[in-house]
C-alpha cells in the first residue's frame, strides 16, 4: 500500500478535507436560506480547512515537489477521476440555472401581462422565487447574482483546495504560519474518518 505521506496521498487527503469543509458549510447555508436570500458562501474560504499535520505534509510537498506543481490533474489519481466530473457538473449547473431563470422571467412577464392589474397573493409568492436544487432564490435578485451563487456552490471545494495550496506555498517560503485556532478544522477529522471508513 502507498505511504500516507506520499505526494498522491497528501494531495488526495487535502482535497477530501476541503470537500468535507465545503459540504458542511453548504449544509449550514441551506438551513439559513429557507425563504430568504442566500448568504455569500465564500465568507469562510480564506481560512485553512486542513489539520496542522496534513498542512505540514502539504507544505513539505510544495517545497520538495515543486517540479510537479500544476500537474496534479495528471499524476494524482483522485484528480484524474474527479476533475472532469466536477467541471462538467459546475458547467451544467450554470446552464440549467440560466435556462430556469429565463423560463421563470418569461412566465412572470406573461402572467403580469395577462392579469393586468389583478394580483393573486398566493400566485405572486410562487412567481417571486425560483428553486434550483435545494436553494430558493428570490426573483428580485439579478440573474447574474443567482448564476454566480450557483457556480460558487459547485466550485467551492476547488477554491478551498487552491487556497490551501496557496497557504502551503506561503508557508514554504516562510511567509505564513498555520494556526489551528484560525482554521476551519473543527470536527472535520472525525467527519473524514467516517467518510473514509
Amino acid at each position: 500500500p502507498p505511504s500516507p505521506r506520499n505526494y498522491d496521498a497528501v494531495l488526495t487527503r487535502a482535497f477530501e478535507f476541503c470537500a468535507i469543509s465545503t459540504s458542511s458549510s453548504a449544509e449550514s447555508d441551506d438551513e439559513d436560506v429557507v425563504g430568504s436570500e442566500l448568504a455569500d458562501s465564500t465568507s469562510g474560504d480564506d481560512g485553512i480547512c486542513l489539520p496542522p499535520a496534513l498542512f505540514t505534509s502539504l507544505t513539505h510537498w510544495v517545497k520538495s515537489g515543486h517540479i510537479r506543481r500544476g500537474l496534479e490533474k495528471y499524476c494524482v489519481s483522485h484528480h484524474i477521476q474527479n476533475r472532469p466530473l466536477e467541471r462538467k457538473a459546475s458547467i451544467q449547473a450554470v446552464m440549467i440555472a440560466q435556462h430556469i431563470l429565463t423560463e421563470a422571467r418569461f412566465r412572470k412577464d406573461l402572467n403580469n401581462k395577462e392579469n393586468g392589474s389583478e394580483h393573486d397573493a398566493d400566485n405572486d409568492a410562487d412567481q417571486d422565487k425560483i428553486t434550483l436544487g435545494s436553494w430558493e432564490f428570490p426573483l428580485s435578485m439579478p440573474d447574474d447574482e443567482i448564476v454566480r451563487k450557483m457556480s460558487q456552490r459547485f466550485t467551492a471545494t476547488s477554491r478551498r483546495f487552491g487556497t490551501a495550496i496557496g497557504h502551503a506555498d506561503a508557508a514554504a517560503v516562510g511567509n505564513f504560519t498555520h494556526t489551528p485556532e484560525k482554521s476551519n478544522v473543527t470536527g472535520l477529522a472525525s467527519a473524514l474518518s467516517d467518510v473514509s471508513s
